[in-house]
């Protein structure tokens, strides 16, 4: 299918992904409920060492990732809800409309409590990547997320995370992250109080390639430098994965509408940080097309 066919189909669509009943009826198996973070079976706690590893590591090196964690039905309903979303003509970050997601974030809770401390926040940044399996797939180019300056405690931990969960394997042949460590980057310090600063002082060999299995959530800091690899027609599945940004209650709201976790989020809410995470970004690829007014009069109308 051509992009102007795409843009077309996605235009016809649209109307429809303003609708709770539209969005049941793609998948009636999964909940839209008004506590999307409850879960029915809670993971068990890690151990004390485990959570302090994790904090060692984001002190470290910047990020640290979990053991595989999120179950098998919860990640083929993960894949399932995705998929029919891109199927529907509608960008993919819509899943987020679906209890599935956010119950999913509260699996890895002792992590981030470990790092963030109680009471952390959700930030309405979401990002949703199917990267196909063929030569043309390909994750983002080398940068740091880097949206905010000073995102660190006194304790050099940060106070805002990015959180990224793998539906489907993430290897070399279908696009993983490669990082390099904060302790391997000669630019790091620079870049906490100049969101300018890139990274082009590292030596090769300190890249670091993160093969990851499903149902793990790494995290990282605003200023680890990392990306995306180009995928293969030699993979045998998409890389499917989710990520939100994560904020410490202890500071001030980093944007609008941040959300306590775990708190009520009805559709209408879920809806509005969907709509204003695209926008925010793919602006710049909206803003391009031809009809880019009717995609962002949408955007606007149901953002709060």
């Amino acid at each position: 299918m051509s992009m102007q066919a795409k843009w077309e189909r996605l235009l016809s669509q649209l109307p429809r992904a303003g609708s709770l009943e539209f969005w049941r009826e793609l998948n009636p198996d999964l909940s839209i409920s008004d506590h999307p973070f409850q879960v029915p079976r809670p993971t068990p706690q890690p151990a004390s060492a485990l959570l302090d590893s994790y904090r060692e590591r984001m002190e470290e090196e910047a990020y640290f990732q979990t053991e595989p964690i999120l179950p098998p039905d919860m990640l083929a309903s993960m894949r399932k809800a995705i998929e029919s979303v891109k199927e529907a003509g509608l960008p993919a970050m819509f899943a987020f409309v679906y209890d599935i997601f956010y119950q999913g974030l509260t699996h890895f809770d002792a992590a981030f409590t470990a790092v963030l401390g109680e009471n952390y926040r959700l930030v309405p940044n979401f990002a949703v990547y199917y990267i196909e399996p063929s030569d043309q797939g390909k994750g983002f180019a080398p940068h740091r997320d880097a949206e905010y300056l000073n995102a660190l405690d006194e304790q050099g931990m940060p106070t805002v995370m990015t959180v990224w969960i793998t539906v489907t394997e993430a290897s070399p042949l279908n696009s993983c992250l490669y990082i390099v460590p904060k302790n391997r980057d000669p630019q790091y310090a620079d870049s906490v109080k100049d969101l300018s600063v890139t990274a082009d002082a590292f030596a090769w060999e300190d890249v670091r390639a993160l093969p990851t299995p499903p149902g793990v959530m790494s995290c990282w800091s605003q200023y680890l430098f990392h990306w995306g690899s180009r995928a293969s027609r030699r993979a045998q599945d998409p890389r499917i994965t989710y990520a939100v940004y994560l904020q410490s209650g202890k500071v001030e709201p980093v944007a609008e509408q941040t959300v306590a976790v775990p708190a009520a989020l009805g559709f209408t809410e879920r809806l509005s940080m969907i709509c204003r995470s695209l926008r925010h970004n793919n602006y710049a690829t909206f803003a391009g097309w031809e009809r880019s007014e009717e995609l962002l009069a949408f955007l606007d109308r149901h953002t709060l």
